[in-house]
């Protein structure tokens, strides 16, 4: 039997398992992806769509009934086919497994045969599903275009039932008859038509459509008397509609309205030029059915909109504080971001600034709060002024959740308590030598729990990639070896203490910094300073274009947009002193953010340009500011913030 490669996502803590299922998976000719928890799956799926996922019942942390409701809850998790391998065979469980959203599942130990086979019913599923959809998709799109077009369309039409009841109207027939489809629908003809050249009425082309079964077509000796008895000249034509068996069902009306007919033409190339953002629109969709939109772009566009309107409805609290949810929630979805592109930038080094950690922790503890059991009390003793430091804010993060996440899973039994605080300290010369330091002040971080503990046995391996104490499948003992890369890369130094049944001391000393913190631009658009100036926009994500242009034209200034770089070069080359500034993503085809400004550069040294990324894998921030670039803004850039820059950078020059 010929098979159809399927995406499959083996979800599997246990490496024995995990392997053997991919072996024969893949010996069936299938594209797997393997993930050894949950968390890790999610992530994966979120990025790329699988049409089969098998995942194990048991896995640590999120387990597998949660992962089944979390796959569903997502825009593409209805699409997936879902089978669960578990050792439990009692009737609530496996009702359980159902009830989760799974598909199907399979009990412990695999069978590979009877693997063989459900991957076999699952692939016709999936292509009967997919059959379906297209099915589905075709017919709405088809009415959606019909839609679309009869509301567009110039002339105004009317269809009936088959006993001549009006069942539709597009606008240009309300506005010609007088009467809107709400208060028409269901009514007879609701107009009248007469001679031009005699009081007489006009038989009712309705009732000669459906009587006569024939097409009419009436030239321009008509007027249509309107509600409040207009007379408007016409034409119009009227056919019966036919099902597929020839049965009469109802009658189309397209009337024109001849005083118009000198703009004719123009209103035909408008509904060309409308037809064809139909079809750019329908392409766009298609696009973005099959591929993941690059996530930050749709963060920036939720969040900048989010604060223009949080601007315009201060005085509504209801509303407020709707859209502050909207906006902390996408804050939350950043630094889920920002968290993956940690681990994607293992081996970069920090983009170090000056940073108060406080915030930090205070924002980590409350995330964690949801997420670790109840019986644990978090404390923090952040009292004072927390002197700054030196680091990248995204790793300290990492940091922390990981040092938190390791102190909860000691406590997850019997509960206790969490406990994050910080000091000064100042290092002599012996005390910095011993800890591999250099002599001064310090910021010291402790995050102590009351849980187990540990015997000096394990403390010794604690921070070696992959050492782990928990059981099989509960930990891959990389947390606290990423914990440790991200403190060398930031200069300092982490230590534990720790003694069975006595809980755990993690403190971690980082060298405090004399530079001065920079406080990040406003992020309210409201308190923004107006200003004047010509800014050139160019990024390949039209929304976040609209969005720029709207926010910095109501602050005054004005604005040319685009989404090709190529033609942004092309008009600044053109007209080089017409723009005050210049604001360009990097991530763009054919000519890159940096590309796009060393050009510019080029022709015009002095331009100001702010370059912003979703990731820095490609261009730093020193990098950037190496090559003339005045500005680097990691995206999802605040409307606020872009304002301040601009401001900023502009008021900046003489």
């Amino acid at each position: 039997m010929r098979h159809n490669t399927m995406k499959i996502l083996i979800v599997e803590d246990e490496p024995l398992s995990r392997f053997f299922l991919e072996q024969q998976i893949r010996a069936q000719g299938h594209d797997v992806t393997t993930c050894p928890n949950a968390e890790a799956a999610l992530e994966v799926y979120q990025h790329t769509f699988y049409p089969l996922l098998v995942l194990d019942l048991g896995l640590p942390g999120m387990d597998g009934l949660e992962l089944c409701r979390r796959i569903r809850a997502l825009p593409q998790g209805d699409q997936s086919m879902i089978l669960v391998i578990t050792a439990r065979d009692t009737l609530e469980d496996l009702q359980a497994v159902l009830e989760a959203g799974a598909n199907d599942y399979m009990l412990k130990p695999v069978n590979q045969e009877l693997l063989t086979v459900r991957l076999l019913i699952i692939e016709q599923q999936f292509a009967n599903l997919i059959q379906r959809q297209r099915a589905e998709e075709a017919l709405r799109e088809s009415q959606r275009r019909l839609a679309a077009t009869l509301k567009s369309i110039g002339d105004a039409v009317i269809t009936t039932d088959k006993d001549g009841k009006i069942t539709f109207m597009n606008p240009v027939a309300e506005t010609l008859t007088g009467w809107t489809y709400h208060e028409a629908v269901g009514k007879d003809v609701v107009f009248e038509i007469v001679n031009k050249d005699t009081p007489a009425a006009v038989e009712n082309p309705v009732k000669k459509a459906l009587h006569g079964d024939i097409v009419i077509n009436i030239a321009s000796h008509t007027h249509l008397i309107s509600r409040d008895a207009t007379e408007v000249p016409i034409e119009y034509s009227g056919a019966p509609i036919k099902d597929d068996k020839g049965n009469i069902t109802g009658v189309v009306l397209v009337l024109k309205d001849i005083t118009e007919r000198n703009n004719a033409e123009e209103e035909r190339r408008q509904l060309e030029t409308q037809l064809r953002q139909s079809q750019r629109l329908e392409a766009i969709g298609i696009l973005a059915g099959g591929i993941a939109h690059d996530f930050n772009n749709i963060l920036g566009t939720i969040l900048g909109y989010t604060e223009l309107l949080l601007n315009e409805c201060a005085e509504n609290r209801r509303q407020k504080e709707y859209l502050d949810q909207i906006a902390l929630a996408g804050e939350r979805a950043t630094d889920l971001v920002q968290q993956i592109l940690t681990f994607s930038r293992a081996q970069e080094q920090p983009q170090l600034t000056p940073i108060n950690i406080a915030p930090i922790i205070r924002e980590v503890l409350k995330m964690i709060r949801a997420t670790i059991p109840t019986n644990i009390e978090i404390r923090q003793s952040l009292n004072g002024d927390c002197p700054p430091i030196l680091a990248d804010a995204t790793q300290i993060h990492q940091m922390l959740v990981n040092l938190c996440t390791n102190a909860s899973h000691a406590m997850r039994e019997r509960g206790g308590i969490l406990e994050v605080k910080w000091e000064e300290v100042s290092l002599t010369l012996s005390q910095a030598q011993r800890l591999g330091l250099s002599e001064g002040n310090y910021l010291k971080l402790i995050v102590e729990d009351t849980g187990c503990g540990m015997p000096i046995d394990v403390q010794e391996h604690i921070f070696e990639p992959f050492y782990t104490t928990k059981a099989v499948g509960e930990g891959a003992g990389l947390g606290l070896s990423v914990v440790h890369g991200i403190v060398k890369g930031h200069h300092g130094v982490i230590t534990v203490e720790s003694e069975p049944g006595q809980g755990t001391v993690f403190q971690v000393l980082f060298p405090i910094t004399e530079r001065t913190i920079v406080q990040p631009p406003s992020a309210s658009v409201e308190k923004a300073t107006l200003g004047k100036g010509h800014i050139l926009i160019v990024d390949d994500e039209p929304a976040l274009v609209t969005l720029y242009e709207l926010a910095l034209t109501q602050l005054g200034y004005q604005v040319t947009t685009f989404t090709q770089s190529a033609e942004a070069l092309q008009a600044f080359q053109t007209q080089p002193d017409q723009f005050d500034a210049v604001f360009t993503d990097q991530a763009m085809p054919n000519i890159t953010g940096v590309q796009l400004s060393q050009e510019l550069l080029r022709i015009r040294p002095d331009i100001l340009i702010v370059l912003t990324t979703g990731h820095s894998d490609v261009v730093s921030e020193t990098d950037a500011l190496a090559l003339g670039i005045c500005r680097f803004l990691k995206k999802p850039v605040k409307i606020g913030v872009l304002a301040q820059t601009i401001g900023d950078l502009l008021d900046s020059q003489p």
